[in-house]
């Protein structure tokens, strides 16, 4: 899956889990509402299905992701992790509330929250990072493209090995790509004009 689609796929994890909770809130909330129990009860188990696949397609890919993986993980994709962990066992008894033990539905208001929290969180880490990166617009200057440089070039090596060596362009640019194919989200598609152009300046050919 490429971060773009990830991006636009945990947008709307986030919006239909914000739904979900929207639509239980005014069910569980109001003593009198605008809209029909029927109608609101329709929108938040159609909001709930959405959220529950986007999460579990997320999931099975992000696992697809890690089994290929073959550099250290940064601190972010461990929050990620994390985050997409925590939510696996909160949803599974928030399901068996909702259609076994019907007894403690009081509870299914808090593990919906819970719930949007760590999936806002999780899509914050991920998706709103690659969607902040590339339409912000920001101009990278000389001394902010050898500090991104630094910083996603020494993640697996040391930077003497990044630097080692000099090459033409096309050649920066073979390697630079390279390396993003192996996490697409460390090394985004914004990031590798700005290294490569650095990579020219100090070592390239003249």
């Amino acid at each position: 899956m490429s971060p773009a689609l990830n991006a636009w796929l945990g947008l709307i994890f986030v919006v239909a889990g914000a739904v979900s909770v929207f639509t239980m809130l005014e069910i569980r909330g109001r003593p009198k509402l605008n809209f029909s129990s029927k109608t609101l009860i329709m929108i938040h188990r159609i909001s709930g299905y959405i959220f529950v696949l986007i999460y579990l397609a997320l999931v099975v890919f992000m696992a697809i992701k890690l089994s290929k993986y073959q550099v250290e993980l940064s601190p972010r994709a461990n929050i990620h992790i994390l985050l997409a962990v925590a939510m696996l066992p909160i949803l599974a008894i928030k399901l068996l509330i909702a259609r076994i033990y019907k007894k403690l539905s009081g509870e299914l208001l808090f593990l919906g929250v819970t719930l949007f929290t760590l999936g806002f969180s999780l899509n914050v880490t991920t998706g709103g990072y690659y969607l902040m990166r590339n339409f912000s617009g920001i101009y990278v200057s000389p001394t902010g493209a050898r500090s991104l440089t630094d910083t996603k070039c020494s993640r697996c090596h040391t930077l003497e090995r990044a630097y080692s060596g000099v090459r033409t362009k096309e050649g920066w640019e073979s390697i630079v790509k390279r390396m993003r194919g192996f996490d697409e989200e460390w090394i985004l598609g914004s990031d590798v004009p700005e290294i490569v152009d650095y990579l020219v300046r100090i070592r390239g050919v003249k």
